[in-house]
Formats: structure tokens, sequence, C-alpha cells
């Protein structure tokens, strides 16, 4: 028995394990292959979108701090940013604290674009959705709460 003095099945544990990690599987891979059909369509790739969405989720940010948080050189930062910049994605602004730092900022255009994605993701979980019967959504919902609760308070804990 374990300290809380309940005993788990390790039947229902071993299925219950197999049944998320095929979840994770699942839908990792079709929110890849969302994202990746999509990058395609524009003539984009991944790393140039990871730097919109980082743009898009906290505003203006220094070469540096896009190249630390992509965890690519200064440089490779850099050319990436040009590429977003020439698309008309990004611009560069002057920092109004050190005119010698340039500070790059998502445009409307791009924010556009985050947003498109984003729906177009949403548009592949509805589909999930509409395939759940009625009268097991609820269940669902409840579970899928839980699980949330579970990996923010994880992801704190990094």
């Amino acid at each position: 028995m374990e300290a809380s003095g309940s005993k788990k099945d390790p039947d229902v544990g071993n299925s219950l394990s197999k049944e998320l990690q095929q979840w994770t599987e699942a839908t990792m891979r079709l929110y890849f292959s969302t994202l990746m059909g999509f990058v395609r369509s524009r003539n984009l790739n991944f790393p140039r979108m990871m730097m919109l969405f980082r743009l898009a989720h906290r505003g203006q940010c220094t070469v540096s701090d896009l190249s630390r948080h992509m965890e690519v050189s200064a440089p490779a930062a850099s050319q990436l940013v040009d590429k977003l910049v020439e698309a008309g994605y990004v611009s560069r602004v002057e920092n109004r604290d050190d005119r010698r730092i340039r500070n790059i900022e998502i445009t409307p255009r791009g924010l556009k674009l985050v947003q498109e994605l984003k729906n177009e993701h949403k548009n592949k979980i509805n589909s999930i959705l509409d395939a759940i019967p009625e009268e097991e959504q609820e269940a669902v919902q409840r579970s899928l709460h839980s699980l949330n609760v579970i990996v923010r308070s994880m992801q704190q804990h990094d």
C-alpha cells in the first residue's frame, strides 16, 4: 500500500500512461504539421516563425534578446531579423533610452500572420471537438482542465 493508504492499479496506470503518451504525440504531430504547412506556404521557416511568436508575445526585443531566447548566435539572429524586415513582418526601432540600440518589434502584418496561424490551429482543434460525442464533452473538459493545471504547475518549477 502507498503512504496515502490507497493502492493504485498498475494496469490502469500503464493504460493511462500509454493513452497520454499517444495523445501527446498525436497532438504534437498535428500542431507541427499545421505549423510547417503554414510556414512553407508563406515562404518562411521555423526559426523566423519562432521569432514572430516571441515578438507577438513579448513585444519589443533586441537582437541579443532574440538570440538568447532562440539559442543562436547574435549574427544568426540578426540574419533572421533581416529576412523578417524584408518581408515586412518586423521593424527596427530606436531604443528610447539608448540610441545606439535598435529594438525589433512585430508589425501589424507580422501580428496578422501569427493570428492566421493561431486560427488555423484553432480550426484543427474545433475539428477534434466536433468529433467528441456530446455526452462525453464535459468529462473530456474536466480531464483536460486537470492536465492543464498539472502541466502549468510543472512549468512554474522549471
